[in-house]
């Protein structure tokens, strides 16, 4: 379970936060746009951006924040996330379940 970066229409207009419909379709359709999906519900986390720079400055906002992350990631944490296209959901280290976007780090 994961957040992975796809590529969408412009245009694609899923609800944010809840499950594609997998009927209709399995995967979403390709196109230029940029968005940050969930491996776990199969659905959008975020608006479609035109570039993958703009889903990373929104990455780091408040807006990103609840239910997507524990905090906003940094700039550099959400490039990373851009570059290498996906991130877990949560990690443990030292025996604790934390935020998965401390692979970003790395």
């Amino acid at each position: 379970m994961g957040r992975i970066v796809l590529r969408v229409p412009l245009d694609f207009d899923a609800p944010i936060g809840e499950v594609f419909d997998a009927v209709a379709q399995s995967d979403p359709p390709e196109g230029p746009g940029w968005v940050l999906w969930s491996t776990y519900f199969s659905g959008p986390l975020s608006p479609v951006f035109a570039d993958g720079e703009a889903l990373a400055r929104w990455l780091t906002t408040a807006e990103a924040r609840p239910p997507l992350l524990d905090r906003p990631l940094t700039i550099e944490q959400a490039r990373r996330l851009i570059k290498v296209g996906e991130m877990p959901t949560a990690v443990f280290t030292g025996g604790e379940m934390v935020d998965g976007s401390t692979v970003l780090d790395e």
